[in-house]
């Protein structure tokens, strides 16, 4: 029979259970203090935040003017001039001319002559031809120009020889437009000029009046003493050449109202144009009377009608 003895009891050391409980719910409070000290630790070494200079006023308690703000002020103003100047002089009838660029050259116009036939009624081409023929004995030289019209200009006029056959076949040349800093107003011509001279100061009849009065010569109704010896201008074309761009006028647009429009335009933009200046632009328009160039994509075209040869 097992004897019964009495169990002694277990033994446990005062408080143990209740530090480890305590441990535990101190980590987390002990953990976050370590973190937030090394975010503080972290802020202070970091580099400061870079403020862009131009927030800063020049002194406390001004208003920020930013210097960006300026200049952006400065071209939104310049971009609504010009904005306004494309406006009057769409209306003056000036539209832009497309230019050959080529990296590392000054820009250039490219001008085609083109020919062709318009049945039996006589033409550009046929008047410059019978005017070659009655002046003969002059020697007369055709000339395809770009030349200031303001005589107070620096720009050089720039001339090209032409033949008759060129103008009866057709040709392509080009302007190389000389560098400047301000407005010009140019005219392409062609005329009939000695060497050395220009077109803008050559005679410009109404080709269709030339015309009538060389057939009244030739069939005898007139002397031949009544024809104009002189050298003329047979075709004007009135442009507008700024530093970055170049406009053409529309010829058509040759009536006093036209005019003012054109005025208009040209009291911005550049320098002041002289209103007898401006009369004698529309007074050349409204003498040539031949047919207006035409705007390409990549050239300006001349236009001379012939009559067919089968014709009288």
């Amino acid at each position: 029979m097992k004897s019964s003895r009495p169990k002694k009891p277990v033994s446990r050391t005062p408080g143990k259970g209740r530090a480890a409980g305590k441990r535990s719910s101190k980590l987390p409070l002990a953990l976050g203090i370590v973190l937030f000290a090394g975010l503080v630790v972290w802020s202070f070494k970091r580099p400061p935040t870079e403020v862009p200079a131009t927030t800063l006023s020049a002194k406390a308690g001004e208003p920020k003017i930013i210097e960006n703000q300026k200049q952006l002020t400065k071209m939104q103003k310049a971009g609504h001039q010009r904005a306004m100047q494309l406006v009057v002089e769409r209306a003056a009838g000036l539209e832009p001319v497309p230019l050959r660029k080529e990296k590392g050259r000054p820009p250039a116009l490219k001008v085609d002559v083109k020919s062709f036939t318009r049945g039996c009624i006589p033409g550009d081409l046929d008047i410059i031809r019978q005017d070659m023929e009655f002046r003969a004995s002059s020697n007369p030289q055709l000339v395809l120009s770009l030349e200031p019209l303001d005589a107070r200009s620096e720009i050089k006029p720039i001339q090209k020889n032409v033949s008759l056959t060129e103008l009866s076949q057709g040709f392509s040349t080009q302007f190389v437009l000389e560098p400047m800093e301000e407005r010009n107003l140019m005219g392409l011509f062609l005329c009939s000029a000695r060497k050395g001279e220009g077109c803008a100061g050559q005679e410009r009849p109404s080709m269709s009046e030339l015309g009538a009065l060389q057939n009244e010569i030739r069939f005898g109704r007139r002397p031949a003493g009544d024809y104009q010896p002189g050298n003329k201008t047979y075709f004007f074309l009135f442009l507008v050449a700024y530093p970055d761009r170049l406009l053409i006028h529309d010829p058509q647009q040759s009536l006093e109202s036209s005019q003012k429009r054109l005025e208009v335009a040209m009291a911005k933009g550049g320098q002041p144009v002289s209103p007898l200046l401006m009369t004698d632009v529309m007074n050349r328009l409204r003498a040539a009377g031949s047919l207006p160039a035409i705007v390409q994509s990549e050239s300006v075209r001349i236009q001379l009608p012939y009559k067919e040869a089968r014709c009288p």
